[in-house]
């Protein structure tokens, strides 16, 4: 991310910025935040002075909580272009709203809707996508005092989006668990917090005894001052203002990390405390930015208003786009570009290079006249010749944002080529200038010979990486990259979505067919768009809609482009809910390859559709890179559950593979049901770049829009009686029939590692991270364990055969694991340790226990094995209690009753 600020030096003062590369900590102080005003909020002065305050706030609780190691320092504002210069007439470079690291805006969350939170954290220790502010928390004291003091609430929701660390608070149904020191705990960190119990719990002089205990919950003492706890845990109560650690390393005996409590933090960071993730990341790593005294952490703020974007399309006609009709295509997907993607008022121009680079057309402001005209410079096959100099055309590229003297801080080449680099580029060394420039390079690469250095040309700058490899017949990516990459700047929330996209072939005098859908969020602006390959002619096609109704050639919004051979369709209003039929017929003598996209907007202005973004966990890799894809589906701000989403790699050698995202809270996906949909890949066929297209659709009537869930991690806001343990939240609704399709971007594997065979074996079975303990039997001394199955490599395939380990020191289990009773297949009542099922599939084992472990609370921990004796991470740590009702309460109703009691260190999410 490109943040164009002045370099502060001591003396300057703390409003002095610099130029930042991206959000980073520098001596102490967070530079390069971006704090995003969505469109859709109204004009309000109020809510830039209350924003301030609250990060003024934020930054002094950072600063203690970090033990003095790190505040806010400069912070930009964003508004939307369309407020007025009163707020503030200074315009933006390269902040856009999609690129905020806090993002402010209204939700459509019911019963969560102003509750502050973070998304998209990949795993612990990594960093979140963004954190969500709604107007009413920012601008409304009341609201904001729900979670309590807003600045520890910023801190709290810091630790999501910059360190990776996870709530500390019961985010299931449960508030307690079975401590190994024999006694009952409520889900807190530290131990150290007070409290008392409600009259529901089985209690003994005060205290809950194991036994029976639905009901019990405990209320923490809001009084309290005695101990400094966890600000991951209840950030309202009085002392919470610093992050748990270990024993040893811990600012007070309060503020020791709790690691048997069942809570986020301990599931997916195997146990860590926060400040140990922490103490991992950059800003700390090694002794970064030690202990120091800042006399003022109040941050430096600067508010800009956001302008349209500015981008010039760098295109390729060297030689070889004269093959495999790549001229053809790419400029049918620059004329969708131009006339479907580009928003009316921004400015592209256009570059054609080989040798040279030559500019087609200068920057201009998008209108209907500008677009008509604009088409007419789009490269043709007459302009193909020559080698494909890269450097040559990323110059010229930047000079047209430069012409007239226009600054070109913020703008955008999109690259397109196909060639690699000639003997003469310097790409390398033009980085420099780029960054000092402010310009952002993002590339579509063609066919697989596009140069590889593209990736770091990207990367450097916070581009957009994307290929379209030529060898997939079905494949239309090279539309879906100009159409994603359109999105830049842009609340996607509120762009149409891509319900089809794909290429047909068609024979000649023949005919293919395929069907969409337009569900009850979408069908404002209605589009298909038809390009034409393989002759002088276009396709003829008929569109049958739900009513039965017929849409052709001759009708109404059907238009024929004869120069490019496109077909468009535009169905006018607001298009029929349901099944449209879709024939397309080729009347040529040859046949004809046809590249078939439909969009459609939402159908209301104050609602959101249904919308499916893909992407990978990084750009490049090396196996055995551990690389994940994520596809986060969502209405608005609300989760998408029980959707089936596919997706199809499109592998160098032209295999593809096809892979099913799972929102199960195993494997790679963090959090069940929060909306994204996540696996690992780790089937890789050579070096070069991979792609994947996901198809997204409902699953029967199972796949609903949660307005009680959120897809994220968020603060826990003050409950304003003990009687609201269970706040009735909405009700789910139904999706109904649906269809959505996204495109991932590319992801470079590098490195000999990439060439598998089928006797590569490189990855381990990925983590149990949700293993709980799913049923208990004191009479029959057993312990039912429940989780999800790994897989081979990772979550993919099926793994060899699991450890089970089980012991009675928490302790123990935690630090040594090998050194715990090992559980043999001869105390398997139910399930096979050798036969694990395949990967996402839920596994029981029932474990018969041994005498002398009669009223104990037991610890359990596994692995899985795959065929080549690789052994996953260990898993989260469960217990189990014994408990015999008679010994458990002295309120036993006869010696005969038997209470079957268990608890778990996972508790799932919300």
């Amino acid at each position: 991310m490109m943040v164009l600020l002045l370099h502060c030096v001591d003396g300057c003062g703390r409003h002095c910025f610099r130029t930042a590369d991206e959000l980073e900590l520098e001596n102490n102080g967070y530079i390069g935040i971006i704090i995003g005003i969505d469109d859709r909020v109204q004009e309000n002065s109020k809510l830039i002075d209350e924003i301030k305050d609250i990060f003024t706030d934020g930054s002094a609780e950072l600063y203690k909580a970090t033990r003095n190691r790190a505040y806010f320092r400069q912070i930009t504002i964003t508004v939307p272009s369309h407020w007025s210069d009163s707020v503030t007439s200074t315009r933006a470079t390269t902040e856009s709203y999609d690129r905020s690291h806090i993002i402010i805006d209204h939700t459509r969350i019911q019963g969560l809707a102003n509750t502050p939170y973070v998304t998209g954290i990949p795993g612990c220790g990594q960093m979140g996508r963004y954190m969500h502010l709604t107007p009413n928390y920012i601008l409304d004291p009341d609201v904001q005092d729900n979670y309590g003091p807003g600045g520890k609430t910023m801190v709290h929701e810091w630790g999501h989006l910059r360190y990776g660390v996870f709530d500390e608070y019961p985010t299931g149904d449960k508030q307690h668990y079975f401590s190994t020191n024999g006694g009952v705990e409520a889900i807190r960190c530290s131990s150290a917090i007070k409290g008392r119990w409600s009259s529901g719990c089985n209690l003994r002089n005060g205290i809950p005894q194991r036994g029976r205990s639905e009901g019990c919950h405990f209320y923490d003492d809001r009084q309290d001052r005695g101990y400094s706890a966890s600000i991951m845990y209840k950030q309202f109560l009085p002392n919470m203002m610093d992050f748990c650690d270990n024993a040893r390393s811990a600012s007070s005996s309060g503020g020791v990390h709790n690691v048997e409590a069942p809570s986020r933090q301990n599931r997916l960071c195997q146990q860590r405390s926060a400040w140990e993730v922490m103490r991992t990341n950059d800003d700390f790593r090694n002794n970064a930015n030690p202990p120091r005294t800042i006399f003022s952490t109040k941050p430096g703020f600067r508010v800009v208003k956001r302008t349209v974007s500015n981008v010039v399309m760098v295109l390729s006609v060297g030689a070889s786009m004269a093959s495999a009709d790549r001229i053809q295509k790419m400029g049918q997907a620059v004329r969708s570009f131009i006339m479907d993607d580009v928003q009316d008022g921004e400015r592209v121009g256009m570059v054609a290079f080989s040798d040279e680079g030559n500019m087609m057309s200068d920057m201009v402001a998008m209108n209907n006249s500008m677009r008509d005209a604009m088409l007419l410079d789009i490269p043709t096959p007459d302009d193909v010749g020559g080698s494909s100099n890269l450097e040559a055309g990323v110059m010229k590229g930047i000079e047209v944002l430069e012409r007239d003297g226009r600054n070109p801080s913020g703008g955008v080449v999109l690259l397109v080529t196909d060639g690699q680099e000639n003997e003469n580029d310097k790409m390398d060394e033009m980085m420099p200038m780029l960054k000092e420039k402010n310009v952002t390079v993002d590339f579509i690469a063609i066919g697989k010979d596009a140069s590889k250095n593209l990736e770091t040309i990207a990367e450097s700058t916070n581009g957009m990486s994307f290929s379209y490899s030529e060898e997939y017949s079905s494949s239309n990516g090279l539309n879906e990259a100009f159409d994603t990459i359109s999105q830049r700047g842009q609340n996607i929330l509120t762009l149409p979505v891509t319900v089809y996209s794909k290429a047909l072939h068609v024979e000649s005098k023949g005919s293919e067919e395929f069907t969409f859908n337009i569900d009850s969020t979408i069908g404002e602006g209605t589009q298909l768009t038809f390009d034409c390959l393989g002759g002088n002619d276009t396709a003829e096609v008929t569109v049958r809609k739900p009513d039965g109704g017929e849409i052709k050639k001759g009708s109404e919004g059907y238009q024929i482009d004869s120069r490019f051979h496109v077909v468009t369709i535009k169905i006018p209003g607001v298009a029929q809910y349901g099944r449209y039929d879709v024939t397309i017929y080729n009347p040529l003598s040859n046949a004809q390859t046809v590249m078939v996209t439909v969009k459609s907007g939402g159908k209301l202005q104050d609602d959101y559709p249904i919308i499916a973004l893909a992407e990978w966990s990084q750009s490049k890799m090396t196996p055995p890179d551990q690389i994940v894809l994520h596809v986060a589906v969502t209405r608005g701000y609300s989760p998408v559950l029980n959707a089936m989403v596919q997706a199809k790699i499109e592998r160098p050698g032209g295999v593809a593979m096809d892979i099913t995202l799972l929102d199960n809270g195993a494997g790679a996906d963090m959090a069940k049901d929060d909306g994204i949909y996540s696996m690992y890949f780790t089937s890789y066929t050579g070096t070069g770049r991979y792609t994947a297209k996901i198809f997204v659709v409902d699953d029967g009537d199972k796949t609903v829009v949660s307005l009680s869930k959120r897809t994220g991690y968020g603060a826990i806001n003050v409950p304003n009686s003990e009687n609201e343990d269970n706040i009735e939240l909405p009700a789910d609704e139904s999706t109904g029939v649906f269809q959505r399709t996204a495109n991932s971007g590319s992801l470079m594997c590098e490195g000999d590692e990439c060439q598998m065979s089928q006797d590569t074996d490189m990855y381990s079975p990925s983590r149990i991270t949700d293993l709980s303990v799913h049923d208990v039997s004191f009479e029959k001394k057993q312990v039912t364990l429940r989780f999800t199955a790994p897989g081979d490599d990772m979550d993919q395939g099926q793994a060899s055969r699991y450890e089970i380990r089980m012991g009675v020191n928490f302790t123990d289990m935690m630090e040594d694991m090998s050194a715990m009773m090992m559980v043999t297949q001869d105390m398997v009542v139910q399930g096979d340790l050798s036969q694990p099922k395949p990967a996402g599939s839920t596994e029981l084992i029932t474990i018969q226990t041994v005498p002398e472990y009669d009223d104990a609370v037991l610890v359990f921990s596994m692995i899985a094995v795959d065929d080549s004796d690789k052994k996953s991470p260990q898993s989260n740590i469960v217990t189990a209690a014994f408990v015999d009702q008679v010994t458990a309460s002295s309120a036993a109703p006869s010696v005969n009753t038997v209470i079957m009691v268990a608890t778990a260190i996972l508790w799932l999410t919300m």
